[in-house]
């Protein structure tokens, strides 16, 4: 009969768990992996998203609870960083729509305040913060999948990335990308003008 090591077991960021095998001490360590391994990356996808630090952070709290939550539910999640990936551009797009309904109501109860920030030139950082206005309220009206595809891609996604991430084939990635951003200028230039661009 063969003996088996417990003592002796390695978590791979990439693969499922086998937490039978390892226990509560194994399951440590491969969280501390996960967290290092992923943790400024979602943040940053957030951030970049919500455009918000303290949101940001919050959301990247909740990303890896959820995850906490499903390994002890479920521990053989088969792709980690695409299942990572998708439930942050989940909540983050749906922290971006709960922001724009909040700001349409404080603007109806004229409530909104004016965020001040040191600047060389105002102009350009009010002109700045309206553009990433405008972008993220026609990324908020697209589908899902399109503004995911349009947003992780800006971050810098490989199409293998994207595709696993949002689980499509890597052979569909371009035609959608290329769908997503033709859907996006097309919905940009109904609501903004086309004189005023997006990149």
């Amino acid at each position: 009969m063969k003996k088996e090591n417990r003592n002796v077991v390695s978590y791979s960021v990439s693969t499922p768990i086998e937490l039978s095998a390892a226990g509560a001490a194994g399951l440590e360590g491969w969280w501390e992996q996960v967290l290092y391994q992923y943790w400024i990356r979602v943040k940053g996808m957030l951030l970049r998203l919500v455009d918000d630090p303290d949101q940001a952070e919050d959301l990247t709290l909740e990303v890896f609870l959820k995850l906490y939550r499903q390994v002890q539910q479920d521990p053989s999640i088969e792709n980690l960083p695409g299942w990572i990936y998708r439930v942050a551009m989940h909540m983050g797009l749906n922290a971006l729509r709960t922001n724009q309904r909040r700001s349409r109501y404080e603007r109806t109860a004229g409530v909104e305040q004016m965020e001040t920030r040191a600047a060389s030139n105002p102009a350009q950082v009010v002109e700045f913060h309206e553009r990433q206005s405008q972008v993220r309220k026609v990324l908020v009206e697209m589908k899902s999948q399109s503004a995911s595809l349009l947003f992780l891609r800006s971050a810098g996604f490989s199409y293998a990335e994207l595709s696993q991430t949002l689980q499509i084939p890597v052979g569909s990635v371009g035609t959608l990308l290329n769908r997503a951003e033709k859907d996006f200028e097309k919905r940009y230039s109904k609501q903004f003008g086309e004189e005023d661009g997006y990149a």
